[in-house]
């Protein structure tokens, strides 16, 4: 009898996959959440799962650990849009589909390109991303409330893995350079005695947060990362920029080597958010 050659690649040309619940964080928008997890440590949320996970039961034990790995899609990528309308353009044309995903991108801290795989970007053939979160607490309903997030609210979870220091921490590790190149950072922050005045005002308000200091630490911390777009930081300093957190939309200009907090509103629909 002939033995079967074994086929090392699946034939399966795609798998569908579900997510286990969804991100309900302090960023309602891409804008000013921070690039990586844990690089503001009061950016509070919670992942609502799925009644199909059985939330109180799965999530027993995972408050042994004290950091989750979140498996996630990038859900609010700009470029799945344009995939699709390209493809069918090429499908009208009779031509195979192509790739609208860049294959060299320039990093945050870098001034020039490198291959998307040597790099963390959101722009991926498939935009699956991994971060990592500070477990605070499981409630009896089955939330799992994290600090230390940057994930945008909304976003689909795949799949979460608990943190084991053993296994995911390797201390000898070699990076390229430019890694650990500082980004441009601002040392002071600075609150203008209206701004803080209006944060009071509207502290109550607030979905993921119960005090005034909680808001202020976080807000200090994203702005010392320089959350401005590349546009917004073209126009200079004392340049007006706006970005959400919460409920509230907080308005601040860079000056010198400082950020300052100029104007807290409490959010609508019907702001400018440029």
């Amino acid at each position: 009898m002939q033995k079967e050659q074994g086929n090392t690649e699946s034939n399966v040309d795609a798998y569908s996959l579900e997510p286990i619940g969804y991100i309900r964080s302090c960023f309602p928008k891409r804008m000013g959440t921070p690039r990586q997890g844990l690089l503001v440590d009061k950016a509070y949320g919670h992942l609502e799962l799925s009644p199909v996970t059985n939330p109180t039961a799965s999530l027993c034990n995972l408050d042994e650990y004290s950091y989750v790995w979140i498996i996630f899609l990038f859900h609010e990528n700009t470029n799945p849009g344009r995939k699709i309308r390209l493809n069918a353009l090429n499908t009208q044309m009779n031509q195979k589909n192509i790739s609208t995903v860049k294959s060299k991108v320039v990093p945050p801290r870098l001034a020039q390109k490198v291959g998307l795989f040597s790099t963390r970007t959101p722009h991926r053939p498939n935009p699956i991303g991994l971060s990592i979160a500070k477990i605070e607490s499981i409630d009896a309903s089955g939330r799992l409330h994290l600090s230390g997030l940057d994930l945008v609210d909304g976003t689909p979870v795949l799949d979460i893995k608990p943190y084991i220091p053993n296994y995911d921490s390797i201390t000898n590790a070699i990076t390229p350079d430019w890694i650990h190149h500082t980004p441009s950072s601002y040392v002071h922050v600075y609150w203008e005695d209206a701004a803080l005045h209006q944060l009071e005002q509207h502290i109550e308000e607030c979905k993921h947060f119960q005090s005034v200091k909680d808001v202020k630490d976080a807000i200090d911390q994203l702005l010392t990362l320089d959350i401005r777009t590349q546009h917004q930081r073209s126009k200079g300093d004392l340049w007006d920029c706006k970005f959400r957190f919460d409920v509230l939309q907080f308005v601040f200009c860079a000056e010198g080597d400082a950020m300052r907090v100029k104007q807290v509103f409490l959010f609508s629909e019907t702001m400018d958010e440029e």
